[in-house]
């Protein structure tokens, strides 16, 4: 029993090792693929965030013009019901609703991006650990020390 656990444990080592020698370029890939999606990320947010809240602006504005002309939450009210205003709030409602759909898009992007970039930097991390570890070439000898 103790023969075969041994054997399936340096069965293993000498996958990993095969495995960390065949790979030994690909995490470099890995690597630079997710400093690339980091980059993307952060670019999204510099590019699209300027402008998200420039319409996030325009909308609060209109609303907050709605809830002085009329003196009701604009998120109580039925347009329908209200003549005077109710192009107003319709556009005030469309607003709304419009920016928070594609302030969502957005957010679900830049996740993604950031949180694969991140995956595929922690992976490449792995993988060159595993390279080091394993891979003959990285390893020393220490010499012995003579009594």
């Amino acid at each position: 029993m103790m023969k075969n656990a041994k054997l399936a444990w340096f069965a293993v080592v000498e996958l990993i090792n095969d495995l960390s020698k065949k790979l030994t370029k690909t995490y470099t890939m890995i690597f630079k693929g997710g400093v690339i999606l980091v980059g993307l990320a952060l670019a999204m947010l510099s590019t699209h965030i300027p402008q998200i809240l420039d319409y996030e602006l325009k909308a609060k504005e209109t609303e907050f013009e709605f809830q002085v002309l009329t003196g009701q939450a604009i998120s109580t009210v039925n347009c329908e019901q209200i003549k005077n205003h109710q192009k107003l709030c319709l556009l005030a409602k469309y607003q709304a609703s419009t920016i928070k759909q594609s302030t969502g898009l957005f957010l679900m992007f830049y996740k993604f991006f950031l949180w694969a970039g991140c995956g595929l930097i922690g992976a490449a991390i792995w993988g060159f650990m595993l390279d080091v570890i394993f891979n003959e070439e990285h390893q020393t000898t220490v010499p012995p020390i003579d009594k």
